[in-house]
């Protein structure tokens, strides 16, 4: 029909026409382009090709969301199972939330997540992934090597694991009540499964406090924990199996470089405490309960406010809604108290109330992130304000007591960690998106200066933290390590995004300090070394990127079509170092994370 025919042809010519200024002006709205003269649209053509700031308009909201939404394209798989990977077998990892596998599909991240970095790095110089992959030959590294059997008579005693259990985690996450656990222990041998596991994770966790990195202990005790801890386990609600399945989401399952799994596992011992009701306050006055009921009733909290703050600290890097997992209607349960009230020194207590508030915080940044559009500096800079109130706010009983009760230096550590790198997380979009658009700063708008500052001196400020803090134990160095290669990937991206800018070699002072502090760390991380190697492989990278001619580098791609086709990626936990197009160049991808599942065979 004349008509049908008539429709296409108009259709063809806006097509056309659309892609031609698209092509001209790739980051520029047809709304701003109306509004210029002649001349201001020629002066738009002699920009410098990559440097898209100039005349740069804030992203719309359509652009933000594509910044965010997970593409309906991508099927999202992901296997970390325990039992059933060998020793050689790569594992995803939350170091740089990253699926370190040749085979498997891989987990939904939002853009708070190291991925998205790490895509835009790529974005900015694309032959990064070569350099890196032309150099990346993994290291013989024997913290990796687990022995196949473990002589269980050359295991620690019990009791020393439970003592550094309670010395160096317990106060971070108080869940369980020390003195009625030793208690029991010290009564003897026990039948019933719930405390069969949890005796036995807590064992795990000790042993890790204990050793080194090369001392696979833990995965023994965590062995005979490991029948207790079975899909009908979670059929029967009992607290002890609650506390079980905390310590080994919570804590074991990171140590091990599992982060989706322990995000089910933990998710699952949520739901267990809804409906053992220890989201609730009890209905009779403290008064009027027994020294025995107000024990137990503490402990529930304990377990509960623990539970929170486990999956809040888990969840800051991997850009998933919390699922309502802080409903003030509908969460009654007190804040932690002293066990007695005569002392005033429950420090367990003390570090719980203060990362609770926290992760209230947290939360609230946590289901921002996960919403569209993206966050804008203003939310970010009001964010800032309630985490740096946070801070003003800690006990000054735990600043002034650190240094001198070992039992404190480890958790206060963990404290500051958290804190700085929850802001670093939450200023590092607006870092991102600034880069992929090459913005001069001149035109950026003042919040948006601040919290681009903010963000690189967080980095560099958590470097110093880590150097200042750190300790020979690994419940703190394997935390550190995490913190440290989340921060040095802000100078590195700016090596790449603004190889000119007058801070650089402060950027590389920082980087190289890293470099150093993960070499120290190594004999108390799992994942040191790997962590180290890779911000090495990408500082090289940068330092070529920099020495390449001109024309080596493909310039910079069309910034629109780029947001509206590519940025979907950096949703994903993407094996960015598969690239189907290097034929067959092949690693063990665990070099990153370091932390081989430990599994009896």
């Amino acid at each position: 029909l004349p008509e049908t025919r008539a429709y296409h042809e108009v259709q063809d010519t806006v097509n056309k026409s659309s892609k031609v200024l698209k092509t001209l002006f790739p980051t520029k709205s047809l709304d701003l382009l109306a509004t210029l003269s002649r001349e201001e649209l020629i002066g738009l053509l002699g920009s410098e090709p990559a440097r898209f700031g100039d005349y740069l308009q804030p992203m719309s909201s359509e652009e933000e969301l594509k910044c965010i939404e997970l593409s309906p394209q991508q099927d999202f798989e992901w296997d970390e199972s325990v039992a059933s990977q060998d020793l050689a077998a790569d594992v995803s990892d939350d170091v740089n939330g990253l699926a370190l596998t040749l085979d498997n599909k891989s987990s939904y991240l939002g853009i708070s997540s190291i991925t998205a970095i790490i895509r835009v790095i790529v974005q900015i110089a694309p032959d990064t992934k070569t350099w890196i992959l032309n150099g990346s030959a993994q290291s013989a590294d024997p913290y990796q090597e687990c022995p196949r059997a473990i002589n269980e008579a050359l295991l620690p005693d019990e009791m020393l694991c439970i003592n550094a259990y309670f010395t160096h985690v317990h106060n971070s996450n108080p869940l369980v009540n020390e003195a009625l656990f030793r208690s029991k222990y010290l009564s003897g041998p026990q039948s019933d499964s719930p405390w069969i596991a949890l005796l036995n994770m807590v064992l795990t966790m000790g042993s890790i406090a204990v050793s080194d990195a090369r001392n696979h202990a833990h995965f023994v005790f965590y062995r005979r924990a490991n029948p207790h801890m079975t899909l009908e386990s979670l059929g029967a609600g009992h607290l002890e199996i609650v506390q079980a399945f905390a310590i080994l989401g919570g804590s074991y399952l990171h140590y091990l470089n599992k982060p989706n799994l322990a995000s089910v596992i933990t998710g699952a011992a949520l739901r267990m405490a809804v409906a053992l009701g220890l989201h609730l306050e009890p209905s009779q006055k403290s008064e009027d309960l027994s020294d025995d009921a107000r024990l137990q009733f503490e402990t529930r909290r304990r377990t509960w406010w623990c539970l929170f703050c486990f999956d809040t600290w888990a969840s800051a890097t991997l850009g998933r809604p919390s699922l309502g997992r802080w409903d003030p209607g509908s969460i009654t349960a007190s804040l932690p108290t002293a066990l007695d009230p005569e002392v005033s020194s429950d420090f367990g207590a003390i570090c719980l109330r203060t990362s609770v508030e926290f992760c209230k915080i947290g939360t609230g940044i946590q289901d921002r992130f996960a919403r569209a559009p993206l966050i804008s500096s203003r939310e970010i800079l009001e964010y800032d304000t309630q985490l740096l109130r946070w801070e003003s706010q800690i006990p000054s009983q735990l600043r002034e007591l650190e240094t001198k009760n070992p039992s404190l230096r480890a958790p206060c550590g963990l404290m500051r960690s958290r804190y700085l790198n929850l802001r670093l997380v939450l200023c590092r979009p607006r870092l991102l998106i600034s880069c992929l658009r090459q913005e001069n700063r001149t035109v950026q708008q003042p919040e948006e200066r601040q919290v681009i500052d903010t963000c690189r001196e967080i980095s560099e400020a958590t470097v110093q933290e880590v150097a200042k803090s750190w300790f020979k134990n690994q419940i703190w160095a394997w935390n550190a390590v995490w913190l440290l290669f989340q921060a040095t990937m802000i100078p590195l991206l700016g090596l790449f995004s603004d190889p000119d800018h007058e801070n650089v070699p402060k950027w590389r002072q920082s980087i190289e300090k890293s470099l150093s502090l993960f070499d120290e760390m190594r004999d108390f991380s799992l994942a040191a070394q790997r962590s180290c190697e890779v911000v090495a492989r990408i500082y090289q990278a940068s330092e070529k990127a920099r020495a390449a001619p001109a024309g080596a580098q493909r310039e910079v791609q069309n910034e629109w079509t780029w947001l509206e086709g590519q940025f979907w990626p950096l949703q994903q936990d993407m094996d960015w170092f598969s690239f189907p197009e290097y034929g067959d160049v092949t690693f063990d991808m665990g070099f990153l994370a370091g932390a081989h599942d430990q599994s009896p065979h």
